[in-house]
Formats: C-alpha cells, sequence, structure tokens
C-alpha cells in the first residue's frame, strides 16, 4: 500500500487533521515577528514584513525528509499572490530526484478555499482515486473557489504590497475600507467603502451572481463578531438552496496579512 502525505500550510482552515489509514498531514507554519494585538491596527511604513517562511535549511530538511519518507506527496499551498511558500517549496524539490511523485498545488486562496482542497485531496485518497485522479480532480475545483478580504488596517495592506502609499494616506485620511478579490491566481482591487454598511451591501450583490453554492465561509476578525452575517443567512435562506454560511474567526495568518480587523469571504461554487 503506497504511503501518502499531504501538505497544506497555516494559511488553511477547517482541515481534518487526523485523515488515518496510510495518509499523514503535515503542515507547514509561517514565521510571525509581530503580534498584531500590539500593534493597534497601525504598522510603520517601513514595510517591515509580518510574515515570513520557516528558515531555509529548515525547509529543505523537512522536505527533502518527506521526499524520502513517502510514495505521493500532495501539497497545497496558500495562494502564491499572499505568500512565497508555493515558490520556495517549488525551488526545492524541482532539484530533487527520487520515486516519490511530488504534486505541488498553488490553492489560489487560503482559509476554507484551501482547507477545503486538503480535505478534498484526502477524501478522494480515502476512495481509492489514483493520485492522477485525486490532482486533476483538485486543480478541476479551484477555478471555482472565490476568495474575497477586506480590512481598514490600511498599514498592513500597505505592507503587503496591497496598496501604494497614495492609496493608504488617502485611505486613512477620508477611513476607507478596501476589499480585494483572489480569483485564478491574481489580487484584485475590487471597491472601498467607508463603512461596514457598504461592504454588507456589496458581498449580498455578490452572492446574487451564483445560482448554487457548495461552500460558504464568512470569516470574522481575530477578536470581533461582524454582524453582518446575519444578513447573509437570510439572504442564503430566501434566495438559495443553502442554509447558513459556517463562521469562524481569522487565524494567525489571516490576522498578520491583513490586520487585526480584517476579514474574509471565501465562496465554493457547485
Amino acid at each position: 500500500m503506497p504511503r501518502y502525505a499531504v501538505i497544506t500550510d497555516d494559511a488553511a482552515q477547517g482541515v481534518n487533521n487526523n485523515p488515518g489509514g496510510n495518509i499523514v498531514l503535515l503542515t507547514l507554519n509561517h514565521q510571525y515577528p509581530l503580534k498584531p494585538q500590539d500593534s493597534g491596527g497601525l504598522l510603520p511604513l517601513t514595510r517591515k514584513p509580518t510574515i515570513a517562511l520557516p528558515a531555509q535549511e529548515d525547509l529543505f530538511t523537512f522536505l527533502t525528509g518527506v521526499i524520502a519518507d513517502y510514495d505521493e506527496v500532495f501539497c497545497i499551498t496558500t495562494s502564491a499572490a499572499l505568500s512565497p511558500m508555493y515558490r520556495e517549496i517549488n525551488k526545492v524539490v524541482e532539484n530533487q530526484k527520487g520515486r516519490v511523485h511530488f504534486r505541488l498545488i498553488d490553492s489560489q486562496s487560503f482559509a476554507s478555499g484551501q482547507g477545503g482542497l486538503v480535505n478534498k485531496a484526502i477524501e478522494l485518497i480515502q476512495k481509492g482515486k489514483s493520485p492522477r485522479q485525486v490532482e486533476e480532480t483538485i486543480r478541476q475545483v479551484i477555478p471555482n473557489i472565490y476568495s474575497l478580504f477586506g480590512s481598514p488596517n490600511l498599514s498592513y495592506l500597505y505592507t503587503q504590497g496591497f496598496v501604494d502609499s497614495g492609496q493608504l494616506i488617502a485611505g486613512e485620511q477620508y477611513d476607507l475600507l478596501p476589499v480585494f478579490s483572489l480569483e485564478n491566481g491574481a489580487l484584485n482591487s475590487l471597491d472601498k467603502f467607508k463603512n461596514i454598511r457598504g461592504v454588507t451591501e456589496y458581498l449580498l450583490e455578490f452572492l446574487e451572481e451564483y445560482e448554487s453554492i457548495a461552500s460558504l465561509q464568512f470569516v470574522h476578525p481575530a477578536q470581533q463578531h461582524l454582524s453582518l452575517v446575519h444578513e447573509l443567512n437570510e439572504y442564503l435562506a430566501e434566495n438559495l438552496d443553502f442554509s447558513q454560511c459556517t463562521e469562524s474567526h481569522a487565524n494567525t495568518f489571516l490576522e498578520n496579512l491583513i490586520g487585526p480587523d480584517g476579514f474574509a469571504m471565501i465562496l465554493i461554487e457547485g
């Protein structure tokens, strides 16, 4: 029986941590030099990273060990638009030779979008699908994942390169709340809002574009709970055959990416 390793990173949420059988789940952790709760939502404008990769030597040791110990490896990373994890892993594995089939996949998402792909891979392996079938199915799902996020913590968005200095200054002056999307691996600036009411109306309009939803997650800020989810659930109940979206709070990765007041919504079309 082949030995499977499924690798992800700590940007994912909702992952089945104990797949059992001949499958092992392994998680790579980003490093976090700063505690967002200590920043007050404001960072110095030096663009000092809030998220870093594991030390290069540690990453190399981890990956070469996995390559030596397993027959089939699926590695599903957070979007390459948000983290260099995918690119750094690719640099290591493309120079490694051996029996293992290392299937590296950019989830083009994060949170439950990425976690859902990890769980799908585990489910398909458990059902006895071939590694090629597993990879093909995962890659077919990726274009159906739509990820939105926003934050009033503009200095975090500036640090990550999501807004420039002019947008930062204007946004802080007028208390703007920008919203972004991840679609087909590309980061897009969608709109800017004066308050959470504007965000709520935008998200409702966004949901109107879909006739069928397989999964929907709303990610609250790490230390807050936004009431807009109530309106989202009302819309889902009245207009779609979908009970309600799941809710969670931002994990350490997302909090460090977009700040302590950042939020996200991940939709998988189905």
